[in-house]
């Protein structure tokens, strides 16, 4: 789940979203994708953002 503030990320259009979600498969850990997260926020976002990652492990 994310805010509307995660449109900031990236162009403002829906794709942000996948590209989010891409994101999130491609990291390491749920730690390392909030990081990436934290640091693009930082970066672009002109609005806050809100992200809640929901994630079950493997075993």
């Amino acid at each position: 789940m994310a805010s509307d503030g995660a449109l900031d990320l990236g162009d403002g259009t829906i794709d942000t979203l996948t590209d989010i979600g891409r994101t999130y498969r491609r990291a390491p850990s749920t730690a390392a994708f909030l990081e990436t997260v934290r640091l693009r926020a930082a970066e672009h976002a002109e609005d806050d953002v809100t992200v809640t990652v929901l994630a079950r492990d493997a075993d």
